[in-house]
């Protein structure tokens, strides 16, 4: 009898683990673009020269009454105090690229330096 061929056993090729799939990362949020940060700092800025003239007004109003025996009131102090808190806490914001508050504080501190022009008259 003829020989017959042997049976061919095919060998399953060792399995190659599919990748794994890449984690999902989200991406983080986008920050504020190089122009907006530059305008809210163009816009602090300005507030921060209008502050500096009130104080030069404010300084020689202190100096004339205090001449005179006599002392700022609160309603010349209470609105500097605030504009001066406003806008550090405006400029800290600033640094650390938190646009969206140093807005809010440079709109704070604009309030009180129209209250502080009009009463001098700037």
């Amino acid at each position: 009898m003829p020989s017959q061929p042997a049976p061919q056993v095919q060998t399953a090729a060792p399995a190659v683990p599919a990748p794994a799939p890449a984690p999902q990362v989200a991406a983080p949020p986008p920050g504020p673009s190089p122009a907006q940060v530059a305008k809210a700092h163009e816009a602090i800025s300005k507030l921060e020269i209008r502050a500096g003239a009130i104080h030069e007004s404010l300084d020689n109003m202190k100096t004339s009454l205090a001449a005179q025996g006599l002392a700022l009131n609160a309603r010349f102090t209470q609105p500097q105090g605030l504009m001066d808190l406003y806008l550090r806490s405006a400029q800290e914001a600033l640094s650390q690229s938190d646009l969206h508050s140093a807005i809010e504080y440079g709109d704070k501190a604009e309030r009180q330096i129209e209250i502080l022009e009009k009463l001098l008259n700037l």
